[in-house]
């Protein structure tokens, strides 16, 4: 049985970034790529973003589901390959 994840656990729908980005223990910005990648779900309300705690819920149960993923970095356009 999966377990149920709780994010912020006041009954709320809605979270803001800074509230996400608490709850993972992250920061503001890797809430913000999750967003735009398509990976967690959010509304926007007039300027702002809202992320949907049930959809979050629902990310956080298929990482936990899901086999890790080694980790890769990417190489950036102009970034330097390693060399000195």
């Amino acid at each position: 049985m999966i377990p149920r994840v709780e994010t912020l656990g006041d009954g709320r729908n809605f979270a803001t970034i800074r509230e996400t980005a608490q709850a993972l223990e992250c920061c503001t910005r890797t809430v913000e790529r999750l967003i735009y990648s398509g990976e967690i779900k959010a509304v926007r309300i007039g300027r702002n973003l809202r992320v949907v705690i049930p959809a979050l819920d629902a990310w956080l149960r298929g990482q936990l589901e899901a086999p890790a993923k080694p980790w890769k970095r990417e190489n950036r356009k102009g970034a330097s390959n390693g060399h000195v």
